[in-house]
């Protein structure tokens, strides 16, 4: 109560970036792997550090223990079309992220907050929005908007957790808001270095370990950690670790549906 109570008056200012398009396209399998020139143990993964050294063995960091819902309404059936570990997610701030779309030839979806906290919005250069690129739904032009983020909201949780909710067409609530689980924050899009409608969702753990640190950083992408989520798969709520979930790294339609898990939010 005490957290809700003092995260109510904190307020932030938005981060921005430059809005020039790039001239390419990318589709979600276009990042190379990690390749380790070890073996990792079973408590370690390989981890991209974009560095010379290339891929390194990481530990596992530990997750929150926080209830965390799927960010979708239960009547909105998402495809996971990217996980853990691969090519854009191989890097410590996305390791564990979730790539969730819904049908390219329906209307964008809203997004809910899968938890209580206090959000922070992230937009484009000036707070402008960031507009959508040229293409489609399916496969479109990539931009620097939003840190490449695009639209995007933070919304940050006890003990420094912070859920991450990206490529926003647009967000649906104000800068400093407190927000629960379930409410609209924002609609699905394809802004910044997306590629494709869809959004990506992660859990990042912020440094330091007072309230006043983590609003410091909170404007920053933080390490990336394995979180449970429920959601509704099959007409039940049921439990789903991040760290389990493996989707095939492709856009809907690309392979075989049932390679690609789907979920709904839960009722």
């Amino acid at each position: 109560m005490i957290f809700k109570i003092f995260l109510l008056v904190i307020f932030c200012v938005a981060g921005c970036s430059s809005s020039k398009v790039k001239k390419d396209i990318r589709t979600p399998s276009s990042v190379e792997l990690p390749q380790c020139l070890t073996d990792c143990s079973k408590d370690q993964v390989c981890m991209n550090t974009f560095t010379e050294k290339g891929a390194a063995c990481a530990v596992i960091p530990e997750g929150p223990e926080i209830s965390f819902a799927l960010p979708f309404d239960s009547n909105t059936e998402v495809v996971c079309t990217h996980s853990k570990g691969t090519g854009s997610h191989s890097g410590a701030n996305a390791f564990y992220a979730l790539d969730l779309a819904t049908d390219y030839n329906k209307p964008a979806s809203i997004v809910r907050a899968s938890a209580d906290g206090v959000a922070f919005v992230f937009m484009g250069e000036d707070g402008n929005l960031c507009p959508e690129p040229a293409g489609t739904s399916a496969k479109s032009e990539v931009s620097t908007c939003g840190q490449s983020w695009g639209n995007h909201i933070r919304i940050l949780h006890s003990q420094g957790y912070m859920s991450f909710y990206v490529h926003l067409e647009r967000p649906l609530i104000k800068n400093g808001a407190f927000v629960h689980k379930g409410d609209p924050i924002g609609i699905e899009g394809r802004t910044g270095a997306a590629g494709h409608r869809h959004l990506h969702w992660s859990i990042q753990k912020l440094s330091g370990t007072t309230t006043a640190d983590w609003i410091k950083h909170i404007s920053w992408a933080g390490e990336s950690v394995p979180f449970q989520f429920e959601a509704n798969p099959n007409g039940e709520n049921h439990i789903f670790s991040s760290a389990e979930v493996s989707c095939a790294h492709v856009g809907i339609g690309e392979v075989d549906a049932t390679l690609q898990p789907h979920f709904k939010g839960i009722k």
